[in-house]
């Protein structure tokens, strides 16, 4: 029997113009329009592999998000929900 975890099976990869700008490693441009009011969902994304390096995580909904072997160093998850994100080898 194979044990599939909610976050694995959930995963989204949403055509969002912020959730692009996550893949496409615009950090910088992703922190000036959430700043700017631009709504984020990124609850049960597929974040796996990316260079986040520099995010402002305040605030933002990480639930169910797949995060497995990205570059978080120096991302401030005070304040951002992370209730069954994986962050196996981040």
């Amino acid at each position: 029997m194979e044990n599939t975890s909610p976050a694995r099976s959930k995963l989204r990869i949403p055509n969002d113009p912020m959730y692009r700008l996550l893949r496409e490693g615009c950090i910088t441009e992703f922190n000036v329009k959430k700043a700017s009011g631009e709504t984020v969902d990124l609850r049960g994304c597929d974040l796996r592999g990316l260079d986040l390096r520099g995010l402002n995580a305040d605030g933002l909904d990480f639930s169910d998000s797949y995060l497995r072997q990205s570059d978080l160093r120096s991302v401030d998850f005070r304040n951002a929900r992370l209730e069954g994100a994986s962050i196996n080898a981040a």
